[in-house]
């Protein structure tokens, strides 16, 4: 919740209901009225949120928006707009797939968000619902301006969740509208979307099954939302498989698998298989060949694969996973905490001695600022980091992923933990 500010009328957003705003100069008319031989004429500067009254689905809100000259409004651009002391108790599409509105204390009521101040934000919507209105924003969006042509050689690639708000995040994580150094941009060649777009799971006739947390429509939206936001920057998503579903599963749930990250508009997926029981190799190739009829059904659609291991269970088989045709493998517990780098170390020379240093990517737990955000603690302080980024480009390791302690607070990072990262692509 945003902190209360001093509220000040708003009159403009109770009329906007009334007419569909036009633009003169650098204002929005809001209404004419003509009393007599009188009219006023009540506009608003194009650097405030306008609401556009619907009612619209999302589409025909991003089209009343652009209609005008504007863009569908951010969770950023409401919290600027509450701190105006602007307020509007109607809902309306934000450009995250959300919808908000913000109130003050003046006029919090039942009826308004029960009572709560600041920012009303909804869970993630449907492309298809229908909201009363759309809030717009004059300003721009940061744009990637880095030149892509000349690449890093090492890559800092990105867990963020299913919510598209999370691709706004990320631009203020990297820092890329506020630094001139811009190799964490240029080095984003994957965003990792958790977790479980897909469960591949076994029903109770022990028939393989798929169940998507969100739709293929709004992954898709999300897939798009980070293209616009990162240029050539690939998506793949987390999909989860059971230890049933690696017993029962059948080519067919395997071609529809193929077809709904087809049908996403994603670049692939990441794999996370996690068993708690048969430690053996036999276990292990089962995967393996779980993975490989995977890859063969990916290839023709160009369609990238990858797979999380760790230093337990059958996850730990990394000669056996060596042999697959995964596009890559990443490490996550062996490696996310800073508490015993000799174990780390020891955990990535054990993967490096079968797998190829530049197919390995190697997990960092993200640091959080706790005074500002609790979350898992990966146990890191900036001279461990920093050493153990050293340590990997010494031993020829060029990827990381990063993944993150609390995922409501992507961006609420120890102040170190991002310089870390430039750290080390600059090595």
């Amino acid at each position: 919740m945003i902190a209360n500010t001093t509220a000040t009328s708003d009159v403009t957003s109770t009329m906007l209901s009334t007419a569909r705003p036009t633009t003169v100069g650098n204002n929005v008319i809001l209404s004419t009225t003509t009393t007599g031989k009188t009219t006023t004429t009540t506009v608003k500067p194009r650097d405030a949120i306008l609401f556009v009254p619907g009612p619209f689905n999302f589409n025909e809100a991003e089209k009343a928006c652009s209609d005008i000259g504007q863009r569908m409004a951010l969770k950023h651009d409401m919290e600027n707009a509450f701190e105006q002391g602007y307020e509007r108790c109607t809902y309306g599409w934000l450009g995250d797939m959300h919808a908000g509105y913000v109130m003050q204390k003046e006029g919090a009521r039942q009826a308004c968000g029960g009572g709560i101040i600041g920012l009303i934000y909804t869970p993630l919507k449907k492309s298809n619902d229908v909201v009363s209105g759309v809030y717009c924003s004059p300003k721009a969006e940061y744009e990637d301006t880095a030149d892509h042509t000349v690449q890093n050689n090492k890559t800092v690639n990105w867990w963020t969740t299913l919510d598209p708000a999370d691709s706004h995040t990320l631009k203020n994580i990297i820092q890329t509208d506020q630094s001139e150094d811009k190799s964490l941009l240029t080095s984003l060649r994957i965003v990792f979307p958790c977790c479980n777009f897909i469960n591949v799971t076994s029903n109770k006739k022990n028939e393989t099954q798929l169940t998507l947390r969100v739709t293929k429509d709004q992954m898709s939206f999300l897939a798009q939302a980070y293209r616009e936001s990162f240029k050539g920057v690939s998506l793949m998503p987390h999909v989860g498989v059971t230890y049933a579903a690696m017993l029962t599963y059948t080519e067919e749930i395997i071609d529809e698998l193929v077809q709904t990250l087809v049908t996403s508009h994603v670049d692939g997926m990441v794999v996370d298989y996690e068993p708690v029981k048969d430690y053996n190799t036999e276990h292990a190739e089962k995967y393996r060949t779980f993975l490989d009829r995977l890859a063969a059904k990916f290839s023709p659609h160009d369609l990238k694969l990858g797979m999380m291991t760790s230093s337990w269970g059958i996850l730990k088989y990394y000669d056996v996973y060596a042999s697959s045709n995964c596009t890559f493998i990443g490490s996550m517990s062996s490696t996310y905490f800073g508490t015993d780098l000799e174990e780390n170390e020891a955990n990535v020379e054990e993967m490096a001695t079968s797998i190829e240093p530049d197919r390995l990517y190697i997990g960092i737990g993200a640091m959080h600022d706790n005074s500002t955000v609790g979350g898992r603690d990966y146990d890191w302080t900036e001279g461990k980091l920093n050493s153990f980024l050293y340590w990997l480009n010494e031993k020829g390791i060029v990827n990381l992923h990063v993944y993150p302690g609390d995922w409501k607070r992507l961006n609420a990072f120890a102040p170190y933990f991002v310089n870390s990262l430039r750290y080390f692509i600059s090595l």
